[in-house]
């Protein structure tokens, strides 16, 4: 039979470790989200004019799906901890070293982490870099469709800066 010394040690081991793939998990997101975001970036300054729209629809899916994956291993290693921190407070039981029962203030983080995975998809999503730039604005601000209306044609124009250009004098 196993000796209560080591199931002790086990499952203190098992909470330590799930509390630290918790946020690996949030690290994990945080660098994928960051290499989509740059990915985006960079590729929609490379093209002129309108960039495709299934680029548009595949950053959406990736940083969707990152953020799916991203919420679910949080959940899931904070119910894990929960569980494990159970069982060890029924394994230690009324011995002189007692463990308190876990408390909805511990998984605060970890839902903290999953609102925010949650709100910079949807930030992703609304200011696509694949959306944003892609309709043309006059000076004043106005919408296209509203300058049209007003002078039957509009005009587009795209400045380019280089790197040339930024460290001339």
């Amino acid at each position: 039979m196993i000796e209560d010394k080591q199931q002790y040690d086990f499952f203190t081991d098992q909470i330590t470790r799930k509390g630290v793939a918790t946020y690996d998990a949030f690290k994990l997101f945080l660098q994928m989200f960051s290499a989509i975001v740059g990915g985006s970036i960079w590729l929609r300054l490379q093209i002129d004019g309108e960039a495709p729209l299934s680029y548009e629809y595949l950053s959406d899916a990736l940083v969707v799906l990152l953020a799916l994956v991203g919420v679910v291993l949080v959940i899931d290693n904070a119910r894990s901890w929960w569980r494990y921190r159970v069982r060890l407070v029924e394994i230690v039981g009324d011995s002189a070293h007692r463990v308190p029962p876990p408390k909805w203030d511990s998984v605060i983080a970890q839902f903290l982490m999953s609102v925010a995975m949650i709100a910079v998809t949807v930030m992703f999503v609304a200011f696509n870099p694949f959306k944003v730039g892609s309709e043309p604005f006059n000076e004043a601000g106005a919408e296209p469709a509203a300058q049209a209306s007003q002078t039957g044609t509009y005009e587009i124009s795209v400045r380019r800066i280089s790197s040339a250009t930024i460290a001339a004098p």
